[in-house]
């Protein structure tokens, strides 16, 4: 009939829906395959998950073992090893500027303000103050001389930049990523060496990974 029942002439499967139609897509291209198989064999899925997890706890302690020694064995070195660097060239010069900047903020608080002597010794105008300046203040209580001073202080900066190298490789591929990271910093000749001693460059990289 033209004007008979919607049903009588729509095939049965259209009435469903689109899920009927999408369920039968599935079955015949065998997207379907997944929840069969797990229908068919179950739990199969969830004891490989578990079996799976031993290995993954291992790894992961295992590797946080690892960082948290790497990180006591650098440590150590540092303390035992500050005391053999020697001066840069920039160090005498960043030593004044670092006085420099704690002359001035001692001054501001007695309401005087003279930023002439930071800005007419050459160019340290242009750097960063807060490293040198802690130095500076760091060597009136310091047990250990001027440079020894620094040298323990830059390469304590230095162990954080490795910290920020570690977390930031976990966060992006585990710990095992993080321990070879901090690894692989720890022992490149052109961070490590400046670590000590270069109150510029180290600063600024542990500053920019902790961004």
């Amino acid at each position: 009939m033209i004007f008979g029942s919607p049903a009588a002439s729509v095939p049965r499967d259209l009435l469903h829906g689109p899920s009927r139609v999408t369920a039968d897509l599935r079955t015949l291209f065998g997207l379907s395959f997944s929840k069969r198989k797990r229908s068919a064999l179950p739990g199969m899925e969830l004891r490989m998950v578990n079996a799976e997890r031993p290995a993954l706890a291992q790894s992961v302690t295992f590797y946080r073992a690892a960082s948290i020694t790497l990180f006591a064995v650098l440590a150590c070195i540092v303390v035992l090893t500050f005391r053999q660097y020697g001066i840069t060239w920039d160090e005498p010069g960043q030593n004044r500027y670092g006085s420099l900047v704690d002359r001035y903020y001692l001054d501001l608080f007695h309401g005087r303000y003279n930023l002439a002597p930071i800005v007419d010794d050459y160019n340290f105008g242009y750097y960063g103050g807060l490293f040198d300046s802690i130095a500076a203040g760091l060597e009136h209580i310091s047990p250990f001389g001027e440079f020894e001073t620094r040298h323990l202080l830059n390469a304590m900066v230095g162990l954080l930049g490795i910290l920020g190298c570690w977390k930031m490789a976990r966060l992006l591929g585990g710990y095992a990523a993080g321990f070879w990271a901090a690894l692989l910093l720890a022992v490149t000749p052109r961070y490590y060496g400046p670590m000590f001693n270069n109150p510029k460059d180290i600063p600024f990289a542990v500053g920019y990974v902790w961004t």
